[in-house]
């Protein structure tokens, strides 16, 4: 599924925030660069910053600089939503604790995704795919997104399973709602059904 949605993905280590620095954070923002100790602005070219490894992280976002953008703008409105709707959905728990538990969730969550942050996306992926998952076995894969192709009520799409190798085993599903259609559209989904074929065969062959 492409995602219309733009995301800063500039990580502030001096207040953990995504993006633009936390509300409460005491750095200048016009002070780019600088820390939060009084040292100056780190100059481009300098030290680079050690990664954080699973023992010295706290929250998800510790390990922003290692994510990919669309894994880091799944985890911010998941993080959001949780914030608005979390309490609501659990009326009889403590909307403090269930949002402590939803944050300790996508902390793990996003310890698992950096293992993987340096498989890229397949060439045909449509710019989005789902987090890594195990299947219980030590297997760790992703389902991504292909082109998708529709007229009318009529759609057809490409989609697959990243291993985590980078290979991808990959699917077409075609759709059709009970509603109504022309000839036309139905001559217009002909030729989307060829044009799929052919990205088919060229990514399996």
């Amino acid at each position: 599924m492409t995602t219309k949605y733009p995301v800063d993905s500039t990580a502030h280590t001096c207040c953990r925030g995504i993006g633009r620095h936390a509300r409460d954070c005491t750095t200048p923002s016009e002070v780019v660069g600088a820390r939060c100790d009084g040292e100056p602005p780190q100059q481009e070219g300098g030290t680079m910053t050690a990664l954080t490894t699973p023992d010295n992280a706290t929250t998800w976002r510790d390990f922003a600089e290692q994510l990919p953008p669309h894994v880091i703008q799944r985890f911010e409105r998941h993080e959001l939503l949780t914030e608005l709707h979390g309490p609501l959905a659990f009326p009889g728990e403590d909307p403090t604790e269930v949002i402590r538990k939803d944050r300790q969730m996508l902390f793990e969550e996003a310890r698992n995704q950096v293992s993987f942050a340096h498989v890229a996306l397949p060439a045909a992926a449509t710019g989005c795919a789902d987090l890594w998952n195990d299947d219980g076995d030590g297997n760790w894969s992703r389902v991504v997104d292909g082109r998708s192709r529709s007229t009318g009520p009529l759609s057809v799409s490409i989609g697959g399973v990243q291993s985590a190798d980078g290979s991808v085993r990959w699917w077409v599903t075609a759709y059709a709602k009970d509603d109504e259609v022309t000839p036309e559209q139905i001559r217009e989904y002909a030729v989307m059904l060829t044009d799929t074929a052919d990205e088919f065969e060229r990514l399996t062959t």
